[in-house]
């Protein structure tokens, strides 16, 4: 080649390098910055372009995210065990139905899932889907190498998971369910975000359902009904599920997990969920249409507790013409606060109730008659006093007052035509406010005569003598409607056994008689003793009204209890307080019914607790903590319905539990003793449990009178060791067992996630097998969990030198954000809604069938100075693109097809000079 063939030659090849080096630098420029809302757009992995992002979508999906510090304070109260709450979970989310009518994105297909789901190493993601993704702090080691965790997203407000809703709090067995989900990309990188709902039955896997979204750093989604949808038909009937939604990065970086509760129940009377609405304290204990924002926003977070029944509290005019077709009434009875109903509020309401899939019962007394109303029947119909006592003179009409003034006059329940007026009166009232059914109330039990007895003394009867033929006459007349009356303190179970009532509803106190005889039933033991009274003797879950804490007054309001010294100070409930009692109902297989929409300025943002039994009267205030916990706790309740209260009985099995010390920390098994860890066990069909409820160093009493003046905050435990007997069970078939146990808790460590613990078989002096299984850790409540089923063994990976196989990772805790919602629009005509046909429902994706990971915990150190997330995996197989990788590699192909065009002309210059 001559000289300046050469020359050219060099300076081709410089040119080349040059250009490369340029157009690389402009890709790697481009990468790095912002890309324009209004240019971007993505390829999804379903193959369709996203939308670019306007700016009033993203303005909707923006979430305001309050800080820990911001979260009300509780003074004076026990020292706080789970100071490191979740922040995120006191975030304030939109009204999930404000984001319904925008146009909806297609939801991923089974054709589009992830490529990782369809890759050999699926199956072991699917495993690891509730593995732990960042250690942010140790916790004590467990004696069998198992540790009690808390995700980086419980140390932050930095989760991706900003809201976990869902359009209903009870769903049919044909109804798709909608998630509405707001998650947000909490990278610094613009790039695909993936949020996945993973279906759980127990510890099983069921299914996963996956919604992808491009979004820029820190912009925020709300998925829309129909993107993220669990179709109909795919849950069975009665039971509770539970939903862990993950988010995560097109690495597949976890960002942020929460878990959501399922409840799909054609009949609600299986395990009732019982909230109560009442008049609001800002305005006489008067339920206005001026206040429907303030329920709707504590009805809102009721739905996503899954509360499945509401009896409207005091929302009628009289006794005896409960809710007559008027726009307002007045309640003339009510001189203490001269109270007031519009009528359209409370249909209002009911429609909000009927729109979550819930029922609406208007309370009233089942035998009264006001005195400012004119007698509905002649004197021969009333009930009469057999002695002198707080109801007036013996032989006298039975009559109910408050200092001194008559409130109540009282029928006899066994008089045919008070049947026949009350059955009438009441199917036209709940005919005009849209009412399901009559939730009963009594005056107690007391001894009394009819007319022709009055004077004479003969023939006396106690008035729960006849409740039951009462029932049962008025489900005769009212077949379409709902029906349950208040036993008061349940202590007339057996007369009413044999009843027609659709749930069995007590209203019990500390000074009643405990089912445990020679008692009151003023601890937690005694609750529980109710209710496994009330099971065996009808086969139904008992709903238990337990007023917490009640604060009580003299007359010149001077407090009489350390909850009423809390109340002038403006004090809050104590937490531990009411989930301790909350626990042990829902244990012991009750549901507690102490949560209320009151528009009470005390509630705040809130949900009501219930105080007292007249339910607008509620002077200690709820704090975000209370309430963020009592969403968890309402979450576990319904997730493991089935477990709590499905056919489940007590186990005669004598279960102990012993500290990391080898000491024994549960004294007895009846709940009557505090400081202990009490401990029982139940049985099911094709399962066992073992209950965990922490009292150490607390007293065992339910309602904590004294508030805050009595600590009730347990210690909490870890280390601990389970001795469970397996009499009858051979030792082939106790290994078996071993290897099926798992633990849940609705504190903060598990938050609902269920976890495989380690559990070794011993035997006893007689031979017979024993479980030794290890507790992490205990904060108020643990479930344990036996399944009794024969699993089929999963295929093993061959471990190879060059493959070893991955070691299974930890089940981490969820962390679900407490929706708070805007103010929604409610409807004042009491329309029912009519479930409507789905157009279309996504494709189920990754449809699997199996157990959830051993945990095999792994801490690391977070890194809060990182924008990033530290995670266990940062690599996979099969992942989506960087978002800059597609722009740099459309430049550099445009690019390399450029130079080798100028590569050829230029070769075929130089070849034409040589010739």
């Amino acid at each position: 080649m001559k000289k300046n063939e050469q020359t050219i030659a060099r300076m081709f090849l410089l040119s080349v390098v040059t250009i490369l080096l340029f157009t690389n630098g402009l890709a790697v420029y481009a990468d790095d910055i912002q890309p324009d809302t209004a240019n971007v757009s993505q390829e999804s992995p379903a193959g369709d372009l996203n939308q670019p992002a306007s700016d009033q979508s993203q303005a909707e999906a923006q979430i305001q995210e309050p800080q820990a510090s911001q979260t009300t304070a509780e003074p004076n109260m026990e020292q706080n065990n789970d100071k490191q709450a979740v922040a995120n979970d006191t975030e304030s989310a939109a009204n999930p139905s404000q984001n319904t009518n925008g146009e909806s994105q297609a939801a991923v297909s089974a054709s589009a899932k992830p490529k990782e789901e369809t890759s050999p190493a699926s199956k072991q993601e699917n495993k690891e889907d509730q593995a732990s993704v960042a250690k942010s702090q140790k916790a004590p080691a467990s004696s069998f190498g198992v540790q009690a965790q808390q995700t980086a997203a419980a140390q932050t407000s930095t989760s991706a998971v900003k809201q976990v809703a869902m359009d209903k709090a009870v769903y049919q067995p044909q109804e798709a369910v909608h998630l509405n989900l707001t998650f947000q990309n909490t990278t610094a990188q613009a790039q695909n975000i993936t949020a996945s709902a993973n279906v759980y039955s127990l510890e099983n896997k069921l299914d996963s359902y996956h919604y992808t979204k491009y979004l820029l750093p820190g912009e925020s989604y709300t998925t829309k009904n129909g993107e993220l949808t669990i179709p109909a038909g795919s849950l069975a009937n009665n039971r509770g599920y539970l939903v862990t939604v993950l988010v995560t990065d097109q690495n597949k970086n976890e960002l942020g997990r929460s878990n959501k509760a399922i409840a799909v129940e054609t009949d609600w009377r299986t395990f009732p969920r019982y909230g109560v609405i009442g008049g609001s304290s800002k305005h006489n204990n008067s339920i206005l249409k001026e206040d429907l924002p303030d329920y709707q926003i504590a009805l809102e977070q009721m739905k996503h507790m899954n509360i499945n029944s509401y009896f409207f509290y005091d929302a009628y005019k009289s006794a005896t013409d409960p809710f007559p077709d008027v726009s307002q009434f007045n309640q003339k009875w009510n001189w203490w606060s001269h109270s007031k109903v519009e009528t359209d509020a409370v249909k209002a309401l009911v429609n909000r109730v009927h729109d979550s899939g819930a029922v609406a019962m208007l309370y009233n007394m089942i035998l009264a008659q006001n005195p400012d109303e004119k007698a509905v029947l002649p004197e021969s119909e009333y009930a009469y006093n057999y002695d002198s006592s707080d109801f007036g003179q013996s032989g006298h009409v039975m009559t109910y007052s408050i200092d001194g003034k008559p409130l109540q006059h009282y029928y006899n329940p066994l008089s045919t035509k008070w049947q026949d007026y009350i059955a009438n009166a009441m199917k036209e009232a709940m005919k005009n406010g849209g009412f399901d059914g009559w939730q009963g109330d009594t005056i107690g039990d007391n001894r009394v005569l009819d007319y022709k007895n009055k004077d004479n003394k003969e023939n006396p009867f106690m008035l729960s003598d006849a409740y039951a033929s009462f029932v049962n006459a008025i489900k005769e007349k009212l077949p379409d409607y709902y029906f349950t009356l208040n036993d008061i303190n349940g202590e007339n179970i057996e007369k009413l056994s044999s009843s027609k009532q659709d749930i069995i509803y007590n209203e019990l106190w500390p000074f009643g008689s405990s089912a445990l005889s020679g008692r009151s039933q003023n601890t937690y033991g005694d609750l529980k003793a109710r209710i496994d009274q009330v099971r065996q003797a009808t086969g139904k879950s008992l709903v238990v009204g337990a007023y917490m804490e009640e604060p009580k007054f003299d007359e010149q309001r001077n407090p009489l209890n350390g909850a009423a010294r809390d109340s002038l100070a403006a004090g809050y409930y104590q937490k531990d307080a009411v989930l301790l009692t909350t626990a042990a109902i829902a244990a012991a297989g009750g549901y507690h019914m102490s949560l209320a929409a009151l528009a009470n300025p005390n509630d705040g943002q809130n949900v009501g607790v219930l105080e007292t039994a007249y339910y607008p009267t509620q002077s200690l205030k709820v704090s975000d903590e209370l309430n963020r916990k009592n969403y968890d706790y309402q979450q576990f309740i319904t997730a493991y319905e089935n477990l709590l209260r499905d056919k489940v009985e007590n186990d005669t099995v004598s279960v102990k539990t012993f500290n990391a010390n080898g000491q024994q920390v549960s004294l007895n098994d009846t709940g009557v003793e505090g400081n202990q860890v009490w401990t029982y066990a139940k049985k099911g069909s094709d399962f066992r449990t073992i209950q965990l409820l922490n009292l150490m160093g607390i007293t065992p009493d339910w309602k904590n009178e004294e508030g805050s003046e009595n600590n009730k905050t347990p210690k909490e435990q870890t280390d601990l060791v389970v001795d469970y007997p397996l009499s009858g069970v051979s030792l082939a078939e106790a290994n078996r067992l071993a290897n099926q146990v798992y633990i849940t808790s609705p504190d903060d460590w598990l938050k609902s996630s269920m976890m495989k613990v380690s559990a070794k078989v011993d035997t006893d002096a007689a031979g017979n097998p024993v479980l030794h299984i290890q507790v992490p850790r205990l904060t108020l409540w643990d479930m344990i969990y036996i399944a009794e089923k024969v699993k089929p063994e999963e295929p093993k990976t061959p471990e190879t030198p060059d493959q070893p196989q991955n070691p299974e990772k930890p089940a981490d805790p969820a962390n679900p954000s407490l929706p708070t919602p805007k103010t929604p629009e409610v409807p004042v005509q009491p329309e029912r809604p009519h479930p409507t046909e789905e157009k279309k429902d996504p494709e189920k994706v990754n449809k699997i069938s199996e157990e959830r990971p051993i945990p095999q915990p792994v801490f690391e150190k977070a890194d809060h100075s990182s924008a990033k997330p530290l995670v266990s995996n940062p690599k996979q197989e099969n992942e989506l693109p960087q978002t800059g990788d597609k722009k740099r590699s459309s430049l550099l192909t445009a690019v390399g097809a450029g130079v080798i065009l100028i590569g050829l002309a230029g070769f075929l210059s130089l070849r034409h000079k040589r010739k």
